[in-house]
Parts: structure tokens; sequence; C-alpha cells
């Protein structure tokens, strides 16, 4: 069973959000699989935006995310 932390609505925008602590590279796997899954399950042509929220992100991390298309948001 998957459980997606937040789905946010706005217009037209639909976005998978996963809030993990000290995110590393399976937070980038767990929302790009959500997103794969959405567009497989619910028929959604549009693009999803795959978004992690997180404390603290690993130096390696904002090229990995770029290149998978997810955005990061460190609070």
């Amino acid at each position: 069973q998957y459980k997606i932390d937040v789905v946010g609505v706005k217009g037209d925008t639909i976005d998978i959000i996963e809030l993990k602590p000290r995110a590393g590279m399976s937070a980038v796997g767990q929302v790009c699989c959500y997103r794969c899954l959405w567009h497989k399950f619910l028929g959604v042509n549009q693009w999803i935006r795959a978004v992690i929220i997180t404390d603290a992100l690993r130096s390696d991390m904002p090229l990995f995310c770029k290149t998978m298309k997810v955005e990061v948001v460190v609070v």
C-alpha cells in the first residue's frame, strides 16, 4: 500500500509532496514512483510536479533531483 504524504491541487497543477527529514535518494524514488502510479491508475495526462520538503539535503542531491525533475524545498 502506498501513502502519499500530501497532494496539492491548484488550477491545473497537481503536486505530489513527500515530507522527509534529511531527504536522500529514497525520497526522490518515492515521489517519482507516486507520480508514475498517479498517471497509470488515475489516467491523468497532465504534468504532475514531484516535490520534496525537507530540513536538510545531502550535497549530491540537487543534481539528482534536477535530473529526475523533482523540486526540493528546504525549510
